[in-house]
């Protein structure tokens, strides 16, 4: 008999829990969270990147594809937080936007469109890749008018040159400032000088930006920067927003 109602309330519960399921074609993933656990599993193993403000809310474990997110604390329904997961394998981000919640969601699981794949890249076969975006701005900031390939296709855009973003690259050993934007359809290519603050040479890793920039991807222009003529450096990042201050966040 206790068999039996353990069963039953065992199906009770799995029928009362409140799982969505989202492609991974959205643009951002909304779910609602509270102090208790919410399970994020996503089609393949991914890495998170998490701000320090949202550290201060919400505390999260990775697993292999699965992420546990809950908030420390009761917090404010209305406001929205975000934080960035990557797939280990490919290029693939996901945007999450978390909001605390008094009926959250227990479980969301993101799952892959395999059957719109092909039609979705014809519709996108003469939309320019991030990385592609990032040559043609390189060659307007330092090639010769001769050497541009296709001129007119960014439209430069005003950038506030004195704006100190340090902060956004792990260990503060890099001085970066902005001098350059572009506008690609409903893209921006920011340029930020970068100068080496070390009197060694370091390895550049757009890893150390992770989880501190709000993009869809970044290069640097060399991989090492030393002293001297040598400490200079580009950094180039793509993101669907205007102003560097809502890429960088505070």
């Amino acid at each position: 008999m206790m068999r039996k109602l353990f069963l039953i309330c065992l199906c009770f519960f799995s029928f009362c829990l409140n799982a969505k399921t989202v492609r991974d074609d959205v643009s951002e993933v909304l779910f609602g969270v509270s102090t208790t656990e919410t399970k994020i599993t996503f089609p393949e193993k991914v890495v998170i990147g998490v701000r320090k403000s949202f550290q201060k809310d919400f505390s999260t474990e990775l697993i292999d594809n699965i992420v546990y997110i809950k908030a420390k604390r009761t917090l404010d329904e209305s406001k929205s937080y975000r934080f960035i997961a990557k797939t280990k394998t490919g290029d693939k981000s996901y945007i999450l936007v978390v909001r605390f919640s008094s009926k959250p969601d227990d479980e969301v699981t993101i799952v892959k469109t395999t059957q719109k794949q092909n039609t979705r890249s014809k519709s996108l076969k003469n939309e320019l890749a991030p990385h592609e975006l990032v040559r043609h701005a390189s060659q307007l900031l330092y090639s010769p008018d001769y050497a541009v390939e296709k001129p007119g296709l960014l439209r430069p855009i005003t950038v506030d040159r004195d704006l100190n973003v340090d902060h956004i690259y792990r260990g503060s050993s890099l001085q970066i400032r902005p001098v350059a934007g572009f506008k690609y359809k409903d893209l921006y290519v920011f340029a930020f000088e970068v100068i080496n603050k070390r009197t060694s040479v370091q390895k550049l890793d757009t890893s150390n930006l992770f989880g501190r920039i709000d993009a869809i991807g970044a290069t640097f222009q060399h991989v090492f920067v030393g002293q001297g003529s040598d400490k200079y450096t580009t950094l180039y990042i793509v993101s669907p927003h205007s102003n560097v201050l809502d890429i960088v966040g505070v």
